[in-house]
Parts: C-alpha cells; structure tokens; sequence
C-alpha cells in the first residue's frame, strides 16, 4: 500500500508486501527524491523523530515532517493489524509471487 508517490510529493512510500509474517516485522519503504531509500521496521519507526528523518535523509525540516506524517499513518495501520493477519498476507504473497506454498 502507498502512502506517497512522486507525483504529489518528495517521498515514495509504501508498506512492503515482502515484510515478514508478524506485526512487529512490517517494513514501511520510504525513498526521498535525494535518492536515498531506507526499508524501516515498525519498531524502528516507533521513536524515529523528525529530527532523525531530516539528518538521515539530509532533507529540509519540512520535507522531514512531510514523512513524519506518512510514518504516524503507518504506525496506526499496524496498530490495527494483528499477528495471524500478517502472517496470512505473508503467506499470500509468498504463494503468488514466488510460488510458495504452505503445504
């Protein structure tokens, strides 16, 4: 799922299908249009200030906040997801991209 794109903002963000099979192991993918790229966990995103987002990324202060923002909406998403959730989409996925199967 994307939270941003470059066609309305400096960030491309998404929620990684390829994220493991628990809540705590989801990965928000957040690139910058600088060129640099972080896959982030959720436990990494949890006290990530903006301030870390702006000397990471070596962006504007506003650019931080705008991923800040992106981060909070995540961070509620998982909040609503449980661990048997994640671990059927992981599954999922695993079977229609790589052809895994759970037998």
């Amino acid at each position: 799922m994307s939270y941003s794109r470059w066609s309305n903002s400096v960030w491309y963000s998404y929620w990684s299908c390829y994220s493991g099979p628990t809540v705590k192991e989801q990965v928000l993918c957040l690139l910058h249009k600088g060129g640099v790229r972080k896959d982030w966990t959720l436990e990494e995103l949890v006290d990530l200030r903006v301030s870390d987002i702006k000397n990471f990324y070596d962006c504007p202060i506003i650019e931080a906040e705008e991923a800040a923002a992106y981060i909070e909406q995540f961070i509620a998403d998982m909040s609503e997801m449980t661990d048997s959730e994640c671990a059927k989409q992981y599954q999922q996925m695993l079977k229609d991209e790589l052809g895994v199967s759970d037998d």
